[in-house]
């Protein structure tokens, strides 16, 4: 399996149409779910299999997954240390 390192963590391949951000992260008010995972991989999981999950920001300093909803979301991306974005669609 190829791995991607994003600062200190290590994710396993993003699904088939996902997008990787590394170092931003989605506007707090585009919040749709958030939960503690600790882990970015379920982070990732999580929202895949969410059906009304269209992206996700992982902390590596809280272990906060929140969820995004619809698209264009991504125009909100700001930049934050730690944090790492996956989303459906290429943000514009």
């Amino acid at each position: 399996m190829a791995l991607t390192l994003i600062s200190t963590l290590i994710f396993a391949v993003l699904p088939a149409g996902w997008v990787e951000y590394p170092g931003s992260e989605i506007d707090s008010a585009e919040v749709i779910f958030y939960t503690q995972t600790l882990d970015a991989d379920l982070c990732l999981r999580l929202c895949a299999s969410n059906p009304v999950c269209s992206g996700a920001n992982f902390n590596s300093h809280t272990g906060m997954c929140h969820f995004a909803q619809g698209h264009p979301r991504c125009r909100k991306l700001q930049p934050k240390s730690g944090s790492y974005f996956i989303a459906q669609q290429h943000c514009r």
